[in-house]
């Protein structure tokens, strides 16, 4: 039995590993479906995101839409979960509106 019969080899229709994903998915997978990408790959995203998003405002032109990294109404979101669940705690459990709407 030599190595490779141990090794299988996928190939996706249309090439890449990210067939079946989303574009703002597959422009952010860089290594097979199944396989961990790491602290270096999440951080090589979030830099490359970030100037993405720098780009257009020295540029004048539009910026993007949606971005794949927190924003400052992610972070207001969060805070205000978490007040309700310390709300909901302190009410016995109780149903508590965390207004999550923008």
């Amino acid at each position: 039995m030599d190595d490779q019969s141990r090794k299988i080899r996928i190939g996706m229709v249309g090439g890449g590993f990210g067939a079946g994903l989303s574009p703002d998915a597959e422009r952010v997978t860089r290594g097979g479906l199944g396989h961990p990408e790491g602290f270096l790959e999440s951080l090589g995203n979030l830099y490359t995101d970030v100037a993405e998003a720098l780009r257009p405002r020295e540029s004048g032109s539009a910026p993007l839409g949606d971005v794949s990294y927190p924003t400052a109404w992610d972070g207001v979101m969060g805070i205000r979960f978490v007040e309700s669940v310390v709300a909901s705690h302190a009410a016995g459990g109780r149903w508590t509106d965390a207004g999550m709407a923008k």
